[in-house]
């Protein structure tokens, strides 16, 4: 039942996009998430608010998406646990102090192609309206066909072309996950929503340029994976469910399995 609740909030959130994007993930407001919290790095940092100097709460986040469950330190268990081919998360439990700014560092080693609601290419929510983004292979590949020529994949190869810039979106047909928060229940009001690029690759998955193993039985994920930051200000206290609306799970408009269950493609916020 709670993973049906789940499953309805995102698809509800495909498919009507800005126009209950606010509301959607109220069914979740009493879901648990299964893994420890993550609180990442806390520091207090000296700010003039409205003329007066105060100490503000930093929190840096790390994390990572896979395209399955067999990451190196992954929480799913041995060999990825029960469902080793679903995509994933490296955390779903999130935890940071009230009124304080948050910055969330991804790195994305997925491929994708075209979100369903080119809404959730736009940057949304974050303190500058925008997002930094490094990818490998930008330049000689095609956004629109999800493609690179020849020479960039060469360069690729040989660990050459990488390109960081910071924008207020992603080209909604080359994104291979999204980070969605959304409040629930009586959480102060907050809408995030950052696109992640795909990492460029074929599209049955082979990725271009050299590999690496942190892979817990021996696979591959792409050195040159994207990596995109973001910040934004958290208030009062309150449990804020966040998504991935890109649909690259199974069933129901390809946002079953994975991608409504916690652990994997979803999770929660918490503020104390």
């Amino acid at each position: 039942m709670k993973y049906g609740r789940a499953l309805l909030t995102s698809l509800l959130a495909t498919i009507l996009g800005a126009g209950v994007i606010g509301g959607v993930a109220v069914a979740l407001a009493h879901l648990q998430p299964h893994q420890n919290a993550y609180s990442g790095t806390v520091t207090s940092v000296p700010e003039m608010v409205n003329g007066t100097q105060v100490e503000v709460k930093h929190v840096a986040l790390s994390l990572s998406t896979y395209p399955d469950s067999l990451f190196t330190g992954q929480p799913h268990g041995a060999n990825g646990g029960a469902h080793p081919d679903w995509v994933s998360y490296n955390h779903d439990n999130l935890v940071v102090p009230a009124n304080s700014v948050v910055t969330i560092t991804v790195d994305q080693y997925d491929s994708g192609g075209s979100l369903n609601n080119s809404f959730f290419g736009q940057v949304r929510g974050t303190l500058s309206g925008k997002a930094t983004f490094t990818t490998w292979g930008y330049p000689g590949c095609d956004l629109t066909t999800f493609s690179c020529s020849s020479t960039a994949k060469q360069s690729l190869a040989d660990n050459g072309v990488k390109t960081t810039l910071t924008s207020d979106q992603w080209p909604y047909n080359s994104v291979g996950h999204t980070f969605t928060l959304r409040s629930t229940g009586n959480a102060p009001g907050l809408l995030v929503s950052v696109p992640l690029p795909a990492v460029f690759g074929d599209k049955d998955g082979a990725f271009y340029g050299p590999q690496t193993t942190p892979n817990s039985i021996g696979g591959t994920y792409p050195i040159q994976h994207t990596t995109v930051t973001f910040s934004f200000k958290v208030k009062g206290p309150g449990v804020y469910q966040w998504n991935c609306e890109y649909p690259c799970g199974v069933k129901t408009g390809n946002f079953g399995e994975a991608m409504s269950t916690f652990g994997y493609m979803s999770g929660t916020l918490t503020v104390k």
